[in-house]
């Protein structure tokens, strides 16, 4: 991984106010998804599955898909989403959106405290050149640890966020 987006969900691709799952059979869901692509996604929760479904944001999913196809970047996931959660299951739930093939790993839990979950990720990955970090939280210590690297998103991910994130990743010229 030479390019890597450090991705916080709730506030990035989900905008905190959008609820659109509870108005849903979220065990008919399940259940369709299980028929129609596979026993795999009886592992995951039926409330994640709705979330994921109903109440991603199109827009912010698709401008961190096009960052990682022009890009080349790969996504580890520090969104409090890991928590309680495997790998694959996250992988499963990018997969509504096709990201999955982009979800490689999760930063480790250290106490809440992202920035040092950041900073030992990439202590362990040397190969790493080029990150962004998206968080909706500013308490995190993102913006002091990485000024050249964080990316405030305010509600969800926007052009302006995907404009920035294309210059840190170096590859603004093809987007």
């Amino acid at each position: 991984m030479e390019k890597v987006i450090f991705l916080d969900i709730d506030g990035v691709l989900q905008p905190l106010w959008f609820q659109n799952r509870f108005q849903h059979d979220l065990e008919a869901l399940k259940k369709t998804f299980i028929e129609e692509r596979g026993v795999e996604f009886s592992i995951v929760d039926k409330y994640d599955l709705g979330a994921v479904n109903f109440d991603w944001y199109e827009e912010s999913v698709s401008y961190l898909k096009k960052l990682c196809e022009i890009c080349g970047a790969d996504i580890v996931l520090s969104s409090m989403w890991r928590e309680g959660r495997t790998l694959k299951e996250m992988q499963l739930l990018f997969s509504l959106h096709n990201l999955d093939v982009y979800l490689k790993d999760f930063t480790e839990y250290l106490d809440g405290k992202r920035d040092l979950e950041i900073q030992t990720y990439l202590g362990k990955h040397p190969e790493i050149k080029y990150f962004v970090i998206f968080d909706d939280v500013l308490s995190y210590g993102l913006g002091e640890a990485f000024p050249e690297n964080f990316i405030h998103c305010k509600g969800f991910l926007n052009e302006e966020n995907f404009k920035k994130a294309g210059k840190i990743l170096s590859c603004e010229g093809k987007l």
